[in-house]
């Protein structure tokens, strides 16, 4: 019976410590990997997220300055305000699309390296506060995305052309290669009438 029980060892504590410590080293590696793929993934997320918006955007400017008769004299490079026409359908001649506008003004409103588009009914100044204004996209990068715009130039057959510019990013440090820039050239098709 004696030599029954001596035979019947189990696990020393030491043994019981060095099982554990190897389990918990895996463990944490392995809740490490979990980690850092779920901030990677929210990581992709939020710059996917800021890609769509600033598209869409883009797509809400787009279909604006094609409708739009001209812009406003005091055009920047953070601020563009365009002439839309007032009446659907325009207007017969001799009166032009154009007699009275409606003005619409789409702007950069942030500080650093993070600004908003916004759009702003009815004013010629960058007033997010004023009924009706909307943020369209978020984490631009540069304050200025209205670089150039053409007027018309109605004896040579050209149109308004407008040059728009920009860089989103999530993180305002990140590198070149993971920035998204956006550019286009915006065509006011109504700006010889």
């Amino acid at each position: 019976m004696r030599r029954l029980r001596d035979e019947e060892s189990g696990y020393s504590l030491v043994e019981l410590v060095v099982v554990m410590a190897i389990m918990g080293t895996v463990l944490a590696a392995i809740s490490m990997m979990f980690v850092t793929g779920i901030h990677a993934q929210s990581d992709l997320d939020a710059r996917f997220q800021a890609q769509v918006n600033l598209n869409l955007a883009i797509s809400k400017l787009r279909r604006e300055a094609h409708n739009a008769c001209g812009i406003s004299a005091g055009q920047t490079t953070s601020l563009i305000t365009l002439q839309m026409p007032t009446a659907n359908p325009p207007p017969q001649p001799p009166n032009t699309p154009c007699t009275a506008p409606t003005l619409v003004t789409w702007c950069t409103s942030g500080s650093g390296s993070r600004y908003k588009l916004w759009r702003v009914p009815g004013v010629l100044t960058c007033t997010t506060t004023t009924s009706g204004a909307r943020p369209y996209a978020d984490y631009i990068t540069n304050s200025g995305p209205f670089t150039s715009y053409t007027a018309a130039n109605i004896p040579s057959a050209q149109l308004g052309k407008l040059h728009v510019h920009f860089v989103v990013s999530i993180k305002p440090n990140a590198p070149s290669a993971s920035l998204y820039a956006l550019d286009d050239d915006l065509i006011l098709r109504n700006s010889a009438t």
